[in-house]
């Protein structure tokens, strides 16, 4: 904002330094580094008014736009720590004297990006003409979480907040990024570093935990043998990665030098492994292929060779590995493909969870009963009145908690996102578009889509395609 009143100060030395670091790669690498540490150390407070400052503050006043947003509104979900954050501990990042902060930074936040925001309306035309091409399916997906439970007793005020939220989550970024970002100068690497980066960050967070976990440290273990963070626990967090997975494969096809991405996918896999997430490895494994084939069909033969090579001898590398370690592996897969409780099926559970959700289905048809009657077990890390237990499944809960026309205009908001991408298809707009669909393939045995914090990463890869198809737009008006 304060260039467009002073203009001069845009050659100021200081200014010009803090612009390029904001747009550079090495920004990006700085977010990933500090949600890492941060969720290892737990200085949240410290760090989220550091991000305000970097990603907010100085971009609305004196950068082109607010593209800097974006990393750190794609990692610092997974920043909280179990430090800080572990009701079964009785520690809360977002309630007694931290709630002073979190309204703080919120009320920073909301200027800043709003301010902002009413700016570029005002100074930029053609901001003012543009209609985002989701909005349709996203008022039908809106409308369908808001009439959960429609013509039943559980369809009460205080009910609403948690599917209004869950909306805002999968949608608010999305129509603030299309206007707050110039996408016509938006490298088309850009989202790929971010979602790299942050696969890398992950899977760093899986190794200190599970370091930690083997030398007898059990804060990050619950009585059912699962892994905890602060954010999530071991499905939310290999969901999570694989949002990555793909990413990298992009990098790898525009680069010169491939092998510098090639192993990520390899790494992130593994951490997904580590976490004992039988649905989420198994969704990233799909990734890794889907990648990996698109790579050697766009990529020339040396670099198939390099890859096939790289790949090669990371698997005879864990031959001798898996011999050393043998009976490591052994417990491993034991507790990767047996119960892990006697009250546990293979599924967890979710077979009678997923009956549960029918026979709520069946009671309001409909609109459902709304999304406070699944009788689900909630993990005593996250429970609490606001977040629900619910169905493990993003079918059957649309069914259960919204009936048929919660069902059918979440159906209408997925024709518009793919027939966004793949109407017109590019690179980017597919790789891309991979981690819209890895959050709903994990989604069909977890909550993944109904959780709060993916749907930021949501929102950032469906603004990132529609940008991709402003600039395409944009260049072939030239």
């Amino acid at each position: 904002m304060l260039l467009h009143f002073f203009p001069t100060i845009a050659e100021n030395k200081v200014i010009k330094a803090i612009t390029s670091f904001l747009y550079s790669k090495y920004y990006i690498f700085a977010v990933a580094l500090m949600t890492l540490l941060c969720n290892i150390i737990g200085f949240e407070q410290v760090y989220y008014y550091i991000v305000i400052l970097f990603a907010c503050i100085i971009p609305a006043l004196i950068c082109d736009d607010m593209l800097p947003v974006l990393a750190p509104l794609a990692m610092t979900y997974s920043s909280v720590s179990l430090k800080n954050n572990n009701a079964a501990a009785g520690t809360s990042l977002f309630s007694g004297s931290a709630k002073i902060n979190l309204i703080i930074q919120i009320a920073l936040v909301l200027v800043f990006i709003l301010t902002r925001l009413v700016f570029d309306l005002v100074t930029k035309k053609e901001k003012r003409r543009y209609f985002p091409r989701l909005t349709l399916g996203y008022l039908a997906l809106g409308l369908g979480l808001m009439l959960g439970g429609l013509f039943t007793s559980y369809y009460v005020g205080e009910k609403l907040l948690y599917p209004l939220v869950i909306f805002l989550s999968l949608s608010l970024c999305y129509f603030l990024l299309l206007y707050l970002v110039d996408w016509k100068k938006v490298e088309g690497s850009y989202f790929f570093w971010i979602m790299s980066c942050y696969g890398i960050c992950l899977s760093c967070e899986v190794i200190y935990m599970f370091i930690s976990i083997k030398a007898g440290n059990t804060t990050f273990v619950s009585s059912f043998n699962q892994m905890f963070t602060g954010w999530g626990m071991r499905n939310n967090i290999a969901s999570q990665i694989c949002l990555c997975i793909a990413s990298p494969f992009y990098l790898a096809i525009k680069s010169k030098k491939p092998l510098v991405f090639l192993w990520m996918p390899i790494f992130m896999l593994a951490s997904c492994a580590l976490t004992n997430s039988r649905w989420g490895t198994f969704v990233g494994f799909l990734l890794l292929v889907a990648g990996a084939i698109i790579y050697f069909l766009r990529v020339e033969k040396r670099q198939r060779i390099e890859c096939a090579i790289l790949y090669g001898a990371i698997l005879v590398l864990l031959i001798p590995l898996a011999i050393i370690k043998f009976d490591f592996i052994k417990e491993a897969f034991a507790h990767f493909f047996t119960d892990t409780s006697d009250s546990y099926t293979f599924t967890q559970g979710r077979d009678v969870i997923f009956k549960w959700a029918i026979e709520d289905y069946r009671e309001n048809r409909y609109f459902g009963v709304g999304f406070y009657q699944c009788k689900a077990y909630i993990f005593e890390n996250f429970s609490g009145k606001f977040v629900p237990r619910r169905y493990h499944d993003i079918y059957l809960q649309f069914l259960a908690s919204t009936g048929l026309v919660g069902l059918l205009m979440y159906f209408v908001h997925r024709y518009q996102t793919l027939t966004l991408t793949f109407r017109k298809p590019s690179l980017e707009k597919t790789f891309a578009y991979f981690s819209i669909a890895a959050l709903v393939v994990t989604s069909f045995l977890d909550n993944h889509f109904f959780n709060i914090g993916p749907g930021l990463n949501y929102c950032i890869a469906l603004a990132f395609i529609e940008g991709m198809c402003i600039k395409t737009k944009f260049l072939e008006s030239r």
